[in-house]
């Protein structure tokens, strides 16, 4: 591995998404963006790399909880927190022009109505099922069938 090499592991690790054609574009900046893809593709895939990209990652690991007390425990902890707050029921306010005040929606049977985060909700508790393997081999006869969808892209747009 050369002095470029772990340049591009750098980058790639900087990078908030891991993107590792912009981190390959930062270090050899004369490639074009094909190029680049398919290099930095072609360098991860070497042992080498994968092991310094991996030692690196442990390294940072042990680094943030070391540094600011960040570990798995406290992800999914916040996840959990996060997914119960989010289920939490508030009313639904409205402005009532007789009494010149809030008051909470009714539906036609004069029942009071509820909202909640259902997005957040959903993202964090997907979030920790995907942790805890909870829709590994989920399939099932009423799971939607996967279907390839092919789209035409002709200079930049969608026809």
């Amino acid at each position: 591995m050369n002095s470029r090499h772990i340049e591009f592991v750098n980058e790639y690790l900087a990078d908030s998404e891991l993107n590792a054609t912009r981190a390959y574009l930062k270090v050899y900046t004369k490639s074009s963006e094909g190029a680049a893809r398919r290099s930095a593709s072609d360098l991860l895939t070497r042992p080498d790399i994968q092991a310094y990209v991996s030692q690196r990652m442990k390294e940072r690991v042990q680094r943030v909880e070391a540094e600011k007390g960040i570990t798995q425990d406290f992800v999914l902890c916040g996840l959990k927190e996060v997914a119960q707050r989010c289920m939490q029921r508030v009313p639904v306010m409205v402005w009532s022009r007789e009494d010149k005040r809030h008051a909470q929606a009714t539906n036609a049977d004069g029942q009071g109505i509820w909202e909640f985060d259902s997005s957040g909700a959903n993202r964090a508790l997907e979030l920790l099922g995907k942790h805890l393997g909870v829709f590994e081999g989920a399939e099932s006869e009423d799971a939607p069938v996967p279907v390839a969808v092919t789209v035409n892209v002709v200079d930049g747009r969608k026809p």
